[in-house]
């Protein structure tokens, strides 16, 4: 289970390729068209997964909590520049309680 988590982990973290500057979208752009067309290729993965593989169809249910692990810890490298910073600790405190509640 860990090592699945820590693959994950690495591969989503790589799939962090563009950011919204790189692409030019407006707000509206971006949450009339992107994001439920991202919305529908995750799920749309992992019922292939889960077709392919039926073991990993237990796992659907920590994607969420992972996603948003990662969204943070992604969050986490780009406003934490200086060691020791406060919000860079607090930040650290949250990502460290969501994935003790995953591993519960």
């Amino acid at each position: 289970m860990k090592k699945f988590i820590f693959i994950y982990c690495l591969v989503i973290v790589k799939a962090f390729s563009y950011s919204s500057a790189d692409i030019h979208l407006n707000d509206y752009e971006y949450k009339r068209y992107v994001r439920p067309q991202l919305t529908n290729i995750s799920h749309d993965f992992l019922t292939l997964i889960g077709i392919l593989n039926p073991e990993v169809k237990n796992f659907s249910s920590i994607h969420r909590p992972l996603t948003q692990i990662l969204n943070e810890v992604h969050e986490l490298k780009n406003n934490c520049r200086e060691k020791n910073s406060p919000n860079c600790k607090t930040s650290l405190k949250t990502i460290l309680k969501q994935i003790k509640t995953i591993m519960k």
